[in-house]
């Protein structure tokens, strides 16, 4: 039999149609995965925020494209009250609940002046990154690479911070 924690974002009965599915996808006469919700089971259209009802404000950084603009995407699809674009370069958004905001997060002066912007924050997204195939040997390379996938991750978190801990937000960096 195999055990495995699932991940921190999945609830009880969401655990249950997952094992649910386990069970039927590898057939399981004995039931051995089979579990009942305690609760009902949450529709995948519904909604889901761990603040009870309250909509959430997410900003989701390297919005302008790859994961970071699906990102975006996703979080309205979701429900998201608010979701703030970081991005390079000014971009307009069809859907109102998105404010871009210019973010460059090797640069603290924009750092701070996005975090200045930001009143409520219940989600941050640092999808911002770089990977190129470069020789890292170079000096230059190397600092380019930190400066945005260390540097800049790390001012962005600490610059929201305070705004997530008033929320008791989270954090979630994709690199």
């Amino acid at each position: 039999m195999r055990f495995f924690a699932p991940p921190p974002w999945v609830g009880r009965s969401e655990l249950a149609v997952l094992t649910n599915r386990l069970a039927a996808t590898r057939g399981d006469p004995a039931g051995l995965y089979r579990q009942t919700p305690t609760r009902g089971v949450r529709k995948p259209s519904e909604p889901r925020s761990r603040h009870g009802n309250r909509r959430q404000t997410v900003l989701v950084t390297g919005a302008s494209r790859g994961i970071g603009r699906a990102l975006v995407a996703e979080a309205l699809a979701r429900g998201a009250a608010r979701v703030y674009a970081g991005l390079r370069q000014p971009l307009e958004h069809p859907d109102e609940r998105v404010t871009p905001l210019i973010l460059d997060i090797t640069s603290p002066e924009q750092v701070r002046e996005a975090a200045s912007q930001v009143q409520s924050l219940d989600i941050l997204v640092n999808s911002t990154g770089v990977f190129l195939f470069d020789d890292l040997s170079d000096r230059a390379a190397l600092e380019g690479h930190l400066a945005v996938n260390l540097c800049g991750t790390y001012d962005v978190v600490q610059a929201f911070l305070p705004a997530l801990t008033r929320s008791g937000g989270a954090i979630v960096i994709i690199g």
